[in-house]
């Protein structure tokens, strides 16, 4: 008979009946659990040197331990070690295996969550699981098991450090926004008036200090009229640019090329309005862990916050 250590380190998927959750059936007094014994022991010694144990191991414990919190109405608080382990180790190789595990109990997915996922290992996972969903094979059990990790994730990455998440969609969320978005009649009118505004402003300093020093108006009046014409190329510019959202993903078309740019709707993690200053901005996360950020028209923040 090995002993615990070496039943560790010789440890393969074919040992997995000897710390798998073996139940009689039975509740209250006489619930048993044949391997409990033997598993414990085995949970303790992998725990105080967790870096030894092989990854298998680690997944076979924590889904015989959740498996155990269904029926015995309870957990092994050390159950959040052994699905931090499983993530941050295992990665998304094994992330249908901690939501199944999670999802056993209220208890177990009290415990598989607590520890923390940082945002590049939550992104990493949701890609994974979003990878799995676009199986058309998959069962319909299997189905709700992803769906339900997809959403976990999703949750997990609404933190922004540069501003307070207002509003949070999914792909899916933003079917019904589907559409071309360009800047309306009054966006157009209020860029002006600010382009308009600059350059007086711009012109009235320069003809205070040229009148003060004496000088020809010619520079006030040239650099006056420069600026004018670049506020209006910018409002041409600003007029002719659109934000397509679409089924195959979400793009900013400008007249002027190298300003335009496209993300692929599969790569999308999920899109929020974040508030930030006077105005609210769409960020769009990728599962890749970048984000980009757009100024929403007018008519597009309206979709967007039409349901709140």
């Amino acid at each position: 008979m090995p002993t615990i250590d070496e039943f560790i380190a010789a440890y393969s998927e074919g040992d997995e009946s000897r710390i798998a959750f073996a139940w009689n059936g039975e509740h209250g007094k006489t619930f048993a659990d044949a391997n409990y014994d033997f598993r414990k022991q085995v949970l303790e010694t992998v725990l105080s040197r967790p870096d030894q144990a092989p990854i298998v191991l680690i997944r076979d414990l924590y889904g015989a331990e959740t498996r155990y919190s269904k029926e015995a109405w309870g957990v092994d608080k050390r159950v959040a070690q052994l699905a931090s382990l499983l993530l941050h180790r295992g990665g998304p190789e094994f992330v249908e295996d901690y939501i199944e595990g999670k999802f056993q109990s209220m208890d177990a997915a009290m415990a598989a969550g607590a520890f923390e996922i940082s945002d590049p290992l939550a992104t990493a996972l949701l890609g994974e699981t979003r990878r799995r969903l676009r199986d058309t094979g998959i069962s319909e059990q299997r189905r709700r098991r992803l769906e339900a990790g997809e959403e976990l994730f999703a949750k997990l990455l609404v933190r922004f450090p540069s501003g307070r998440a207002v509003k949070v969609f999914t792909p899916d969320d933003l079917r019904p926004y589907f559409g071309t978005y360009g800047p309306e009649a009054g966006e157009w009118v209020q860029f002006g008036i600010a382009a308009l505004i600059l350059s007086c402003l711009l012109f009235a300093t320069g003809y205070v200090f040229t009148k003060a020093l004496g000088a020809s108006l010619l520079p006030c009046l040239a650099s006056g009229t420069a600026f004018a014409c670049l506020a209006l190329a910018a409002l041409v510019v600003q007029a002719r640019s659109v934000i397509v959202l679409g089924s195959d993903g979400i793009s900013f078309v400008s007249p002027i090329s190298r300003l335009s740019w496209s993300i692929p709707m599969r790569d999308v993690t999920f899109c929020e309005l974040v508030s930030g200053g006077r105005a609210l901005a769409l960020r769009i996360r990728t599962n890749s862990g970048r984000s980009r950020t757009l100024n929403p028209t007018s008519r597009l923040l309206r979709q967007l916050r039409s349901g709140e």
